[in-house]
């Protein structure tokens, strides 16, 4: 497990299960989600890379910005800019 770029990733070793409980749950080391600025309770999105066996978790705060990056808002003609 690592924490990159705002970002947890996990890479998981060939032969072993992912680091879940026994309620299926994915438990997140609470050192790396305050260096992500995640609290309990708060929406994330996991994205997985099945091919080298890779998980990344992003906090909502980091989704919201590269959205918004990369869909920047249109610029209304209307107000003279």
């Amino acid at each position: 497990m690592d924490v990159a770029d705002g970002t947890i990733q996990i890479q998981r070793h060939p032969g072993r299960r992912a680091p879940v409980d026994t309620r299926d749950t994915l438990t997140l080391p609470a050192a790396a989600r305050q260096l992500c600025g995640i609290s309990s309770g708060d929406q994330i999105v996991l994205t997985a890379d099945l091919t080298h066996n890779r998980m990344t978790i992003y906090p909502m705060a980091i989704v919201a910005r590269l959205l918004t990056e990369h869909h920047p808002r249109p610029t209304d003609d209307r107000r003279g800019r």
